[in-house]
């Protein structure tokens, strides 16, 4: 279930680590919290975030842009782009010297 929260409250927010984040929707309060292991977390008190739950209780709660796997789908296909690119430019330079041409750029001492 998708839903846009407001973080209530942070547990470790005098400590540093390991942050407990409470969360208030449209119906009140959540009984799952946002967890992060780490001392520099991309929220605080008073954000609003859309997460993403399970009704069943069975997958942790998590921020939605951690879970979507739409929002990574541009970071992937720019990966398999370059790759492409990359594997092309190899094969390329591979038949070239095969073909015992010599490289447009040459360097000139």
């Amino acid at each position: 279930m998708r839903e846009v929260v407001r973080i209530t409250a942070d547990s470790a927010a005098d400590d540093g680590s390991n942050h407990r984040f409470t969360l208030v929707g449209r119906s009140g309060k959540l009984k799952e919290t946002l967890d992060y292991d780490g001392s520099d977390p991309e929220w605080k008190v008073g954000d609003r975030i859309e997460v993403i739950s399970d009704p069943e209780g069975t997958v942790p709660l998590g921020a939605a842009f951690d879970v979507d796997p739409e929002g990574r789908l541009g970071t992937l296909l720019l990966v398999i782009g370059w790759t492409g690119i990359t594997l092309l430019a190899g094969r390329r330079g591979f038949l070239r010297r095969r073909a015992g041409r010599r490289p447009a750029f040459e360097d000139v001492d």
